[in-house]
C-alpha cells in the first residue's frame, strides 16, 4: 500500500488505489504495510507527511512497517538535490513520527542510495528495506527486507511485480520483531554417553535447494 508527495509542489497525494488495495489485502489475510514516496525538503514537511500516513492508517490493522522512500526522480523531484545530512534528517523525522504513533517504521532504498545518499548510522534504529536486483546482494550494511527483482509475475496481476524477501516475523501487533536466530546445535553426547549423530538421508530423497525465482543480475 502506498501514498506519495507531489514531485514538484510537495502536495500530499494519496494513491487512488490505497483504500481498495489495503482493504482487499486485509480481507485476504495478507499482512500489510505502507510505503510513502517522500518529497519533503525539511523535517517539518517530513512530519507533515508522516501525519498524513498516520491518518490514512488509523482505521486499518497495519502489521508490516511503514516505509519512507527518499530516492530521486532523475532531477525532476523537488527533493532530488538534498544533501546527505538533510535527506537523513527527513528520513529520521518521518520514522520517529510514525513510531511515536505506534507503528514500526523504516527506510526503503536502492543499494547506491543507502551507500551514498543517506547516513545509515543515523538510521540504525529503523527497519531497512534494500532494493538490489541481483542473485545475491552485495550491499554491506544491515537490512531486514530485500527486494530482489522488479520483473516478477503473480496470477491475477497484469504486468511486472516486485518480489521481496522478508527477514521479519510478524506478530499480532503493529510492531514486527526481527526473526530470532535458531541456536546452533552443539556437538555432544547423548543420554547414554554416545556421540549424537544425524540419520543419513537416502540418496533418492535428497533434493537440490530451490533458487530464488525471478531474481536477475542488474546494476543499480
Amino acid at each position: 500500500m502506498w501514498a506519495t508527495g507531489g514531485a514538484t509542489t510537495g502536495a500530499l497525494i494519496e494513491d487512488p488505489y490505497f483504500e481498495a488495495n489495503i482493504k482487499g489485502a486485509i480481507r485476504a489475510g495478507i499482512p500489510v504495510g505502507v510505503y510513502f514516496f517522500t518529497q519533503a525538503v525539511n523535517t517539518v514537511e517530513a512530519v507533515e507527511e508522516a501525519s498524513m500516513v498516520t491518518a490514512l492508517c488509523k482505521d486499518y490493522k497495519i502489521t508490516y512497517p511503514v516505509f519512507i522512500d527518499v530516492e530521486g526522480l532523475g532531477g525532476s523531484g523537488r527533493a532530488d538535490g538534498l544533501d546527505v545530512e538533510t535527506r537523513t534528517a527527513v528520513s529520521k523525522a518521518f520514522c520517529a513520527t510514525m513510531e511515536s504513533a505506534g507503528y514500526r517504521a523504516g527506510v526503503y532504498s536502492s543499494r547506491n542510495w543507502l551507500n551514498d545518499m543517506l547516513d545509515m548510522n543515523e538510521l540504525r534504529d529503523y527497519i531497512v528495506w534494500l532494493a538490489e536486483y541481483r542473485d545475491v546482494p552485495i550491499y554491506q550494511g544491515y537490512y531486514h527486507m530485500w527486494q530482489y527483482t522488479s520483473k516478477g509475475s503473480v496470477d491475477g496481476i497484469e504486468g511486472n511485480v516486485d518480489f521481496n524477501l522478508s527477514y521479519l516475523r510478524i506478530e499480532d501487533t503493529a510492531s514486527p520483531i526481527l526473526l530470532e536466530e535458531e541456536p546452533e546445535e552443539q556437538e555432544g553426547e547423548g543420554e547414554e554417553g554416545e556421540a549424537e549423530t544425524q540419520e543419513a538421508v537416502p540418496e533418492d530423497e535428497i533434493t537440490e535447494p530451490n533458487p530464488i525465482q525471478g531474481a536477475e543480475n542488474a546494476e543499480w
